[in-house]
């Protein structure tokens, strides 16, 4: 029989201990795994090919037309409003949510702030205004600005005008109808919805950036990538690594340059041929000496 040298010691102690530490790990790893399904609940992390990306220009006409659509059985529409005015900008759905007339200008856009959701385990969900974007967490620089285009301004417009005829009084630009601002939840919901009504496979506002970055910024623009990296608020190497694609139907433009530049390559060559040839005709052939007489010649040159 063995005797506690110890009396004071209890020895299921240890195991309570452990038990309790085991608990509150237990406890951890699940509110982890709740944040962690809150944030991938919005979000399609799986691999996808560049199509799966971005959508071409025409696909954005018809989602503007499809929204603006929709847009005619609402009397204020925040919402649409902001899908149409993420499609031209690139604005994290974070960022829209927080955006305030006052963000408005003389050097454009000011977009210096987003919305932060977070939400415990039987808890209601907080929503927070940061006073940084994303990419500004650990140093902020004040944010970036965006130019405001004649879309842009006519959007604005808009929703100005939409806000005063029915009496809204909000600091937000796309103020819902009490004047607070948006979750982004809800926009991030009928935007998927959305676009699974029209057929798309993709569903986030995050295909609007990388549309804008490709389709507009690179194609149409060639932008470098330090000014698009600028104006979408990321670095250069998440700029050229993540929103740097291109739709398999644009390779007619491609194979369009390739045969303008192997033309003017075969023009160039005919020219450069034409030129040899004509340099060759101009040629004068002197007569050729045996290599005696010019042996003989040289003697006679060294004797006299």
């Amino acid at each position: 029989m063995k005797v506690n040298k110890n009396p004071g010691h209890n020895p299921g102690t240890r195991h309570k201990k452990s038990d309790r530490r085991g608990s509150n790990e237990s406890t951890i790893y699940k509110e982890r795994k709740h944040k962690a399904s809150n944030y991938n609940q919005n979000c399609d992390i799986s691999a996808k090919s560049s199509d799966e990306k971005i959508f071409t220009d025409e696909e954005i006409d018809m989602i503007i037309a499809r929204v603006r659509t929709e847009m005619k059985d609402k009397d204020y529409d925040f919402i649409g409003y902001a899908i149409l005015f993420s499609i031209e900008t690139g604005v994290r759905v974070g960022e829209i949510a927080v955006l305030k007339w006052e963000d408005i200008t003389v050097k454009g856009i000011h977009i210096h702030k987003q919305q932060r959701k977070t939400k415990e385990p039987g808890k209601k969900a907080v929503l927070e205004e940061l006073p940084y974007t994303k990419n500004e967490r650990r140093h902020p620089k004040g944010g970036r600005y965006f130019p405001i285009t004649d879309k842009i301004a006519s959007i604005l417009n808009e929703i100005k005008s939409k806000q005063e005829e029915y009496g809204i009084n909000s600091e937000y630009i796309f103020g819902q109808e009490d004047g607070t601002w948006f979750d982004k939840d809800i926009y991030a919901q009928r935007l998927r919805r959305l676009c699974e009504r029209m057929g798309y496979d993709i569903t986030n506002n995050h295909a609007f950036r990388m549309s804008l970055n490709s389709n507009v910024f690179i194609d149409k623009l060639n932008l470098p990538v330090t000014k698009r990296a600028a104006l979408l608020g990321h670095s250069v190497a998440t700029n050229e690594r993540y929103y740097s694609h291109m739709k398999s139907q644009s390779t007619e433009d491609v194979k369009e340059l390739l045969n303008n530049l192997n033309s003017r390559n075969i023009e160039s060559n005919n020219t450069t041929e034409k030129t040899h040839s004509n340099s060759l005709n101009n040629i004068v052939v002197f007569p050729k000496r045996k290599s005696s007489e010019i042996l003989e010649k040289s003697r006679n040159l060294g004797t006299s």
